[in-house]
């Protein structure tokens, strides 16, 4: 391992020389570099390559990527999510799984990669690539896989189950740590606002909008209401684009279970406006959210243009799901805020997030105003 880096790496540098059958056992620690990735606001990301061989672009057998877990306890369920990485991993989905431990994972490093820069680009389409188009496309692609070692029950994700969880984990534990931040003086989270806010929608979401006519009569709706093996945390850092070939890839599964469909959709379009605030942007949903051109086009690229049979009433299961997912994002932030040595600043963002959040419940309610003046 090189001198300069930090000592508690080394026990990763001997697992890593651990792996039998590779190159990586047959070198010294001395040759072994660590290199921090940016990126990542869970774990602790970096590359690992060879020092002879560190402009080498021949293939991956001399990079690996080495993550180290941060402090999600209670978030997820790390035995859960590597089961299902280990099978994304077997069938193809996912990077390919190296080697598991206590502390991370060893996986491929997908060397002829570069995650996308913004939410922005999650959404382009030029005469050289429809990102919307790749994205519908692989994002159908995940929801088909069938898992054999892995059951919904087992791997559940559904978003109020979710929310639920994560909203008394917070109450229990962290409620007297929320604060304000000066860039998002409107509204300020408060353990007791988000039960109030989190009952609310659920009410909305289940006695109202699920319910309502439009959605029932939708063979859309139907479709994209199904429980499918989702992503659940699509923004652009966790997409991987390849220009020789114009094909995107998917990491980082850690929130990955069996959720609604449209649920995974809709976090794709609230990441949209999450990665243009991570770029150092206001949070602005209401300026940043895809058009609803956008938001068709995804869904008739994921189902087929002859489904999508009710555009309003898609667009309104679109919302109602981004409301439920930037409320689940609020409060992860605010967990994240006490548990993780990820530099970031965790108030901004759940101040940002839950401000988003009371713009979405805004706009749902004036969809479905408006849906119903329409049955």
């Amino acid at each position: 391992m090189n001198g300069g880096q930090n000592s508690d790496l080394f026990h990763i540098v001997e697992d890593i020389r651990s792996i039998p059958g590779t190159i990586w056992s047959n070198v010294s620690p001395e040759e072994i570099i660590l290199t921090r990735i940016t990126g990542g606001l869970t774990n602790v990301l970096y590359k690992s390559s060879i020092e002879s061989m560190r402009d080498d672009r021949s293939g991956d057998k001399n990079q690996l990527l080495v993550r180290v877990f941060g402090g999600v306890d209670g978030l997820l369920n790390r035995p859960v999510e590597n089961v299902i990485f280990s099978e994304l991993s077997s069938q193809g989905v996912s990077p390919k799984l190296i080697a598991t431990y206590p502390w991370g994972r060893l996986e491929e490093f997908l060397w002829d990669r570069e995650p996308l820069k913004s939410g922005t680009d999650m959404v382009s389409i030029t005469p050289e690539v429809n990102m919307v188009s790749l994205l519908a496309y692989q994002l159908r692609k995940l929801h088909s896989i069938k898992l054999t070692t892995v059951t919904e029950d087992f791997a559940s994700a559904n978003v109020f189950d979710i929310t639920s969880k994560w909203l008394n984990m917070a109450e229990t534990k962290y409620s007297d740590i929320i604060r304000p931040h000066p860039s998002y003086p409107e509204a300020v989270p408060t353990i007791e606002s988000l039960k109030l806010e989190f009952a609310s929608v659920k009410t909305l979401c289940v006695d109202q909008v699920l319910v309502h006519p439009r959605i029932k009569r939708s063979n859309a709706c139907s479709a994209l209401l199904s429980n499918r093996l989702c992503h659940n945390d699509l923004l652009s850092g966790n997409l991987m684009y390849r220009s020789s070939d114009k094909s995107l890839r998917f990491i980082d599964f850690e929130y990955s279970g069996f959720n609604y469909a449209i649920a995974d959709i809709a976090n794709v379009f609230t990441a949209v406006c999450e990665s243009i605030m991570l770029s150092g942007v206001m949070h602005d949903v209401a300026k940043n959210f895809p058009s609803p051109q956008i938001q068709l086009q995804f869904v008739s690229e994921y189902l087929d243009p002859t489904q999508v049979d009710d555009a309003e009433a898609v667009l309104l299961l679109i919302k109602t799901f981004a409301m439920v997912d930037e409320l689940r994002w609020t409060i992860w932030g605010i967990i994240q805020s006490q548990q993780t040595a990820v530099d970031f600043d965790y108030c901004m963002y759940y101040n940002a997030r839950f401000n988003g959040f009371l713009g979405y419940k805004r706009m749902v309610m004036e969809m479905l105003a408006k849906l119903e003046d329409r049955v």
